[in-house]
């Protein structure tokens, strides 16, 4: 069954025609025709008529007459309005001047951009200020005296460097080849080398497998010299072992009757007013945050937020324009 809130209202001049997308119930006759401003070409003076069974026009000038006109329609998912030209003696209405709205929500966001350039300009001040201060007080500090690093035993095999001091790059595929520092960002190598910052990170067995295709039988080798080594680990470790350390765990057992009090916070926010249910209506339409909503109102002086949802609701341009600006 259709509803008056289902009802949408069509408006016709000539061959030019418009639909609101709000229910009917939501307009007057005061957005009605501020809405057809920007969407018909008006004439300079007109009425609104509205054309019955019997084809007798009704004029359409205030509330009360667009209230009686719904009540008589119910049932109806359309209503027609018309617009006719008349002489300024015989109209209702008188077209007001079109106003640029891209053109008044780009001057009001620069006013207000402009307005807010001191009060940043003064809190990046009082913000750098103190650092720069800082810089020119502050002497500089020596910067720390990195240790030396040896590896004893271990003789660069490309300048004979003995013991190599920093860090050591050991061949990952010859038994005994290694380069210093220098060495190794002068003197190219045919295998890739192991970084070694100190002696206690040098491996106790390096094994290498290069290339997608190698041979399985020195696969299986280094297989089988691997697990040697492991097992001869293990053998040593369980020697030396002398004691056993057992750590108790903790008791993490929680009684079944120890109860765990919860807190629910209450909403800090509650629609008490039509301004808040507004702020609500524009953070859906504009895919935006309540705060940047609160900024966008603020941003509008003298405008409420149902004013400024009643002014872009139909211009999509207008919509779009605003998401990207709050973003």
């Amino acid at each position: 069954m259709i509803t008056n809130q289902d009802m949408k209202l069509q408006v016709i001049f000539q061959d030019q025609e418009f639909i609101f997308k709000r229910s009917i119930v939501e307009l007057n006759i005061e957005k009605i025709n501020k809405r057809l401003n920007h969407k018909i070409k008006l004439p300079e003076f007109y009425t609104l008529y509205y054309e019955d069974f019997d084809g007798d026009l009704i004029d359409i000038i205030c509330d009360a007459d667009l209230k009686a006109l719904i009540e008589c329609n119910q049932g109806q998912k359309l209503l027609k309005l018309y617009v006719q030209q008349t002489s300024e003696q015989l109209a209702a209405f008188k077209r007001k001047p079109r106003t640029d709205r891209k053109e008044m929500f780009q001057k009001m966001i620069t006013e207000t951009v402009n307005s807010m350039i001191p009060q940043i300009v003064q809190q990046v001040k009082q913000q750098v200020q103190p650092v720069q201060e800082k810089m020119i007080v502050e002497e500089p500090k020596p910067s720390p005296i990195k240790p030396t690093v040896l590896h004893p035993k271990v003789r660069c095999d490309g300048c004979d460097m003995f013991p190599i001091v920093g860090s050591r790059y050991k061949c990952s595929v010859c038994e005994d080849f290694d380069y210093c520092e220098t060495c190794e960002s002068r003197h190219p190598h045919m295998h890739p080398f192991l970084k070694i910052r100190t002696p206690e990170q040098s491996p106790a067995i390096l094994i290498a497998v290069l290339g997608e295709k190698s041979d399985l039988r020195i696969q299986l080798q280094q297989k089988a010299k691997l697990e040697n080594f492991l097992n001869e680990w293990i053998m040593e470790v369980e020697d030396s072992q002398v004691q056993e350390v057992k750590h108790e765990e903790p008791n993490t057992t929680i009684s079944l009757d120890q109860t765990i009090p919860i807190q629910l916070a209450e909403s800090d926010y509650r629609l008490n007013s039509e301004q808040e249910q507004s702020m609500l209506i524009l953070c859906d339409l504009l895919q935006a945050s309540p705060e940047k909503i609160k900024q966008l109102v603020l941003s509008f002086d003298g405008l409420t937020p149902e004013q400024i949802y009643e002014m872009i609701i139909e211009d999509q341009n207008a919509i779009e324009y605003l998401k990207q600006t709050i973003i």
